[in-house]
């Protein structure tokens, strides 16, 4: 099965100097600029709400200036804390509209799991050579 992804949406920038982003500077779609406090409240305060919505890791850690590891890392915390923060392989992350979208994430990660798990199952079963 292919699928035709569609052109990722252009964010506005504002007067950056030299072309650089800046977080008074972006604008995601349909969204007001991007505040450091928004960063402060964490990464939840800078997505958006649906699917359609959603924001690639490339440009969180562009917003936020942080690794890409540390936002993963900070995702999991805030979904531990209560955040419906929901992610496809396609578009991103972005915050769930409907009980359908978070069902849709849940179900994603609950097979990735699995899979994991096998993996990690035909590792001990594997023969060690050395």
């Amino acid at each position: 099965m292919s699928y035709k992804k569609e052109p990722l949406p252009v964010c506005e920038t504002g007067s950056g100097e030299g072309g650089q982003l800046t977080l008074e500077d972006v604008r995601l779609p349909g969204s007001q600029s991007i505040t450091s406090s928004q960063k402060a409240q964490g990464i939840s305060a800078l997505l958006l709400h649906g699917e359609a919505n959603a924001v690639p890791l490339g440009l969180l850690a562009a917003l936020t200036g942080l690794d890409r590891r540390v936002i993963r890392r900070q995702i999991q915390l805030e979904r531990q804390a209560g955040a419906c923060i929901c992610v496809n392989c396609r578009d991103g992350y972005y915050l769930a509209e409907t009980e359908a979208e978070r069902d849709a994430c849940a179900r994603s990660m609950r097979h990735r799991a699995a899979e994991v798990e096998r993996t990690a199952q035909a590792i001990e079963r594997a023969e060690v050579s050395g």
